[in-house]
């Protein structure tokens, strides 16, 4: 093992980014269908990364492959000018908050942080004793400190096993799916938590595996979005919301209105169920004549309104429901075959005019606010 002095002379100052370079990974069993990871990014530190995708995408065993719990089969993940492909889960400048926790349930909060300390580090009891007391003042585990894990609730447990991996000092602190047995106000504490540790540098890096989208964007610098063992977009997460590249990335941000439509030599934007007149300064760069495209719409760009003198491209659709928001209303609206239509979303504040459910509308469409994906 590289002596922890040695890791943290290669890292310091000189982290620059984490590489995943060509790195693959291969499981099957009787069990379980066969999947391959593929992955060759590169992201700038120190960051909060979050990896986010659907279920069996990849994204745990990617951060397992990061920890140290499982060898690539190929490539190599190095951090700054350390390369960590061989080193051992204790070799790595790294520590990893499981899912379950993984806390001693017959120990206090206290002493699950307290015993790894002495155990892999090799401090005496003073100093052990010392970090632990420093921990618990900084997470605010002051009351459930004498506490016995298996007594503690999940948004406590979760603080535990936080402070226990920052006792180790890593470099990278690595989460799987940290608020998916928290309710809401213990979500919001956790998200707090991380975002503290990061601001007053307890950890340069959090590297954070969740299909949580709110979590993402509470936490989230840059994400890593992975689909079926493979990296289908990663850069900054603000850049990314607000000009994703494909309508997957679209998709799964949480882009509402996701239409399918064809642009006509004529300057219409013609989608099933409808079409708009489109300004000749709209996009000049697309090539009219049956361009297929995605045009993606914020909700906040599509608003219900009376045709005369409205100024702007609309389109007749069906009202289908309403979703409540508090201050104001979704409308769901219905665009093109009721079998199958294109459900178009729009806002309406409260004490705005609520059309009934079924009737017909016309939405005006903000096109200055929308992106267009050419189809390939």
């Amino acid at each position: 093992m590289p002596p922890s002095h040695i890791i943290n002379r290669v890292l310091s100052g000189n982290e620059g980014s984490l590489s995943f370079q060509n790195v693959s990974y291969a499981y099957s069993g009787p069990n379980t269908d066969s999947f391959r990871l593929n992955i060759d990014i590169s992201v700038h530190t120190p960051t909060k990364l979050v990896i986010l995708g659907p279920n069996g995408s990849g994204k745990t065993t990617l951060l397992r492959l990061l920890g140290g719990h499982l060898q690539p089969d190929s490539g190599h993940i190095t951090l700054g000018t350390l390369d960590l492909t061989t080193l051992s889960a204790r070799e790595r400048p790294t520590s990893t908050v499981f899912q379950d926790y993984a806390l001693f349930p017959h120990y206090t909060a206290r002493k699950n942080i307290e015993f790894p300390l002495r155990q892999r580090s090799g401090l005496s009891k003073q100093d052990a004793k010392g970090i632990t007391a420093d921990l618990i003042g900084k997470l605010h585990l002051e009351n459930s400190a004498d506490v016995l894990a298996s007594q503690l609730n999940p948004g406590h447990r979760q603080r535990v096993a936080i402070a226990r991996s920052l006792a180790m000092k890593p470099k990278l602190l690595l989460l799987d799916e940290p608020s998916g047995a928290l309710d809401p106000s213990m979500k919001h504490d956790i998200i707090s938590v991380l975002n503290t540790a990061y601001a007053n540098r307890w950890v340069d890096s959090l590297v954070i595996v969740t299909h949580d989208l709110d979590f993402t964007f509470s936490v989230a610098d840059s994400v890593v979005l992975l689909d079926k063992g493979r990296c289908i977009a990663s850069g900054n997460l603000a850049q990314l919301y607000e000009h994703p590249t494909t309508p997957e990335l679209a998709h799964y941000l949480q882009w509402h209105n996701i239409l399918s439509c064809t642009l006509t030599s004529g300057g219409t934007l013609q989608f099933d169920g409808g079409s708009v007149f489109v300004p000749s300064s709209w996009r000049p760069d697309l090539v009219r004549g049956a361009t297929k495209l995605t045009l993606l719409l914020p909700t906040s760009a599509v608003r219900i309104v009376d045709l005369p003198g409205c100024g702007a491209p609309t389109i007749a659709c069906t009202v289908e429901s309403y979703l409540y928001h508090g201050p104001y209303r979704e409308v769901l609206t219905a665009l093109g075959p009721t079998t199958s239509p294109t459900i178009v979303r729009s806002f309406i504040e409260n004490g705005g005019a609520i059309p009934k459910i079924g009737s017909r509308v016309d939405l005006a469409l903000d096109l200055a606010a929308s992106i267009a994906i050419p189809k390939l």
